[in-house]
């Protein structure tokens, strides 16, 4: 299976909104934070489209650091390495880019989760699905492997004599229906009858 990379991908308003809610309540922003991850997916961003120099890497790396970093600390991240002199600023500068590459990260981790989610959720689906589908096949099996219900002579004899008492007396001027009713339902009557 080839995957496709989407590099057209863009950050809606609302999504865009919620990102930035979360990137200024900081480290306290599980909640928020889960709001944007969830807008992201739902938009349909995955975790092989963040990826250095995609269109979705660079939209939430702006909003990351427009909105969680101050203007000195996007100064510097902006600075080139070998603009810089001083071996404290460089490690500071480093630390910064590693901060922001972590939360990046958080992104791609956060698709990562919630693509499992799914396929955990499709994959319950598939199982109930088959589970079920199992259980009838098995009923139905279960039903056809029944023996067929045997039937005595004597319910035989009975039925037939009973269907055939029932067709003489709904029909009008048959010969000797009273005597052939009478003799018919003491027959039927005995063949009913249980062995003692």
């Amino acid at each position: 299976m080839s995957t496709v990379t989407v590099d057209t991908f863009a950050i809606t308003a609302d999504t865009r909104s919620l990102i930035i809610t979360a990137e200024r309540a900081g480290k306290k922003a599980d909640s928020t934070n889960a709001a944007a991850y969830d807008a992201l997916y739902a938009d349909g961003l995955r975790a092989e489209m963040i990826y250095d120099g995609s269109p979705a890497h660079t939209q939430i790396k702006e909003l990351v650091l427009m909105n969680r970093f101050t203007a000195a600390e996007r100064k510097l991240y902006d600075t080139p390495k070998k603009e810089i002199d001083s071996v404290a600023v460089r490690e500071e500068r480093t630390a910064l880019r590693g901060r922001v590459s972590g939360r990046i990260g958080d992104y791609t981790r956060a698709m990562k989760g919630r693509a499992k989610k799914e396929e955990a959720k499709e994959a319950a689906k598939v199982k109930k699905t088959t589970e079920t589908t199992e259980v009838k096949e098995a009923a139905e099996v279960k039903e056809a492997a029944k023996p067929a219900e045997t039937v005595t002579p004597n319910a035989a004899m009975a039925e037939a004599i009973d269907k055939f008492l029932k067709n003489i007396t709904a029909q009008d001027g048959y010969f000797n229906v009273t005597a052939i009713s009478k003799t018919g339902t003491a027959f039927y009557k005995e063949l009913l009858k249980q062995p003692k």
